[in-house]
């Protein structure tokens, strides 16, 4: 049988690793914070972008097409 000196170090050993395992959610958490929100800047820009295209005029299109193109070929 382990004696109470030996069960107490096992005991603060077992808390240390939880202690950085709690450390290691915390931050990989934020992480999934931090992308999620990139993740949703994203596709707010890209909804508002698609939005703009889609309310264009004909000749608004054409223009940026062309000014697009001109960009390109340089």
């Amino acid at each position: 049988m382990s004696t109470v000196k030996e069960v107490e170090s096992r005991l603060r050993k077992e808390k240390r690793i939880n202690k950085e395992l709690n450390k290691e959610i915390e931050e990989k958490n934020l992480h999934i914070k931090f992308l999620t929100d990139r993740l949703d800047t994203r596709t707010n820009e890209k909804f508002e972008l698609n939005t703009g295209v889609l309310n264009m005029t004909v000749d608004q299109f054409i223009e940026m097409k062309q000014k697009s193109d001109g960009n390109l070929s340089r």
